[in-house]
């Protein structure tokens, strides 16, 4: 099941939502825009009882794909001072 999070609010945390659904879960396939590595402790426990009996029992997949209108531009961007060519290969390649 697809589910937003939002860090602010107390009720809707990202922790609080995969407490709830690693619980009861054999793998996690877990999609996110940022990850600190000081969060993993906070979920490792978790990610330990999966019982998937072929590895891997959890996949995180981090980032987020930048909207079309950012990337245009950065072209322009890039057209208009090609001193940063690399940056602006980099950021429409993602």
């Amino acid at each position: 099941m697809t589910s937003i999070y939002d860090n602010l609010s107390e009720e809707r945390t990202l922790l609080h939502g995969l407490r709830s659904a690693l619980s009861g879960a054999q793998s996690a396939d877990i999609c996110i825009g940022y990850f600190f590595l000081r969060g993993w402790e906070q979920i490792s426990p978790l990610v330990d009882r999966l019982s998937a009996p072929i590895p891997p029992r959890c996949r995180i997949l981090v980032g987020m794909q930048r909207p079309s209108e950012e990337k245009i531009a950065a072209f322009i961007a890039y057209l208009k001072e090609p001193s940063s060519t690399l940056m602006v290969i980099l950021s429409l390649s993602q």
